[in-house]
């Protein structure tokens, strides 16, 4: 009973490791989402972000064609309206962030991006929403989940 009970855990606890947040998928046309995480994110429904602190957003998806080039556009949104992230260090999706261009149809992708939460970001709710298009603009996956800057 007791180690029927510790492995009951212990899985629980993997899948929730393994799961990552919250989040959906806002549009992927190109390829299929399959997970998203975000280091030091201890709460899956709201993604606590420090000030001052670094974060790590992992993305792992599936591209449906060939790609030549990947760009990533980041965004907030409050109050309904989406602000562009202003650092340039992330646009091109194929350099320092796991992604090894051009990517192959049907080959497991592992997209990695460490941002720093700048102190002068005020303290709120802000939706993210994470986008990685291919040479064409064309949207590979997109993805959004809820965090709140502290």
């Amino acid at each position: 009973m007791y180690k029927m009970l510790i492995f009951y855990l212990s899985a629980v606890l993997w899948f929730e490791m393994v799961t990552g947040i919250d989040y959906k998928d806002c549009g992927s046309t190109m390829g299929t989402l399959l997970n998203v995480t975000v280091s030091n994110c201890d709460q899956k429904a709201v993604c606590i972000l420090k000030r001052g602190q670094k974060a790590t957003i992992d993305i792992y998806f599936t591209p449906g064609e060939r790609v030549e080039n990947v760009t990533v556009k980041v965004y907030g949104i409050v109050s309904g309206h989406q602000v562009p992230f202003p650092d340039p260090s992330i646009v091109n999706g194929c350099n320092g962030s796991g992604l090894s261009c051009p990517l192959l149809p049907g080959q497991p992708q592992h997209y990695t991006s460490t941002l720093l939460v700048k102190r002068i970001f005020p303290r709120l709710h802000v939706g993210i929403k994470w986008i990685l298009t291919d040479e064409h603009q064309q949207s590979i996956v997109c993805t959004e989940f809820r965090s709140r800057l502290q």
